[in-house]
């Protein structure tokens, strides 16, 4: 999933899309005739890209927003023909919480297992919403918060998280505390 945020600045229309903030920029590739570029690392795998002359379709005028599959498909043609390679993984989805322990350090944590519909993973968290049984989005590894935070393979307090609870803040969305849903939703992509 690709998620991006449409910018005005002096006048000027630009998008940018954040791709995967586990890729490491160190280098820019321009692609004149499509009039964007491409923030890579040394394997031309792609962090993110600024895409000038153009805004994505929002059709609810978010803040981010999920590109739908022609933008993506667009983006990955562009991306190809410099030779560059963009990770389409889901960044947001449907996870249900199995089990909530406190963390052995901090009264105030929790470490959390959730499922994803292929996989348990763990999270470490402070919300005292994550109960267990709730469906909620899940932040994974590789994602971007509204603020331009990246999500990471972390340790809090030398327990491993493999992302973060997601919030409607987080997203830049309209709304209060996490972001629930039912059943049939574990696995899907939350569509921004």
């Amino acid at each position: 999933m690709l998620i991006a945020n449409n910018l005005m600045i002096n006048s000027q229309e630009y998008s940018v899309v954040f791709v995967d903030s586990r890729v490491k920029n160190n280098k820019k590739i321009i692609d004149q005739k499509n009039n964007m570029v491409f923030f890579v690392d040394e394997e031309n795998n792609v962090n993110s890209i600024n895409v000038f002359n153009k805004h994505f379709a929002n059709p609810q005028n978010h803040l981010l927003f999920s590109l739908n599959d022609e933008e993506v498909s667009f983006l990955q043609q562009c991306a190809s023909e410099n030779g560059l390679k963009i990770n389409n993984d889901p960044k947001f989805v449907y996870v249900q919480i199995k089990k909530r322990e406190v963390h052995p350090k901090s009264e105030k944590l929790f470490i959390l297992t959730v499922f994803d519909g292929v996989r348990d993973i763990q999270i470490v968290t402070n919300t005292l919403e994550s109960i267990e049984g709730k469906v909620l989005v899940m932040a994974k590894p590789g994602s971007f918060t509204f603020k331009g935070d990246s999500v990471v393979l972390g340790k809090l307090m030398d327990v491993e998280s493999e992302g973060m609870l997601t919030g409607y803040k987080t997203l830049g969305l309209e709304g209060e505390g996490l972001i629930f849903s039912t059943n049939e939703q574990i696995g899907k992509d939350f569509v921004i």
